[in-house]
């Protein structure tokens, strides 16, 4: 039981650590970079 509690704090931990990553990365514009690039490969698979 103690060994479930540990392995979910750690889950929760990373995802918080993620999210906070998630909304630093969509807040300084990298959002726009992101979708720039997906555009481009897809642009890319869709000549080949």
């Amino acid at each position: 039981m103690n060994t479930a509690k540990i392995v979910a704090l750690v889950i929760t931990i990373i995802n918080a650590i993620y999210l906070i990553y998630n909304i630093y990365y969509i807040s300084t514009g990298g959002w726009e970079e992101s979708m720039m690039r997906y555009q481009e490969i897809m642009e890319q698979m869709q000549q080949n």
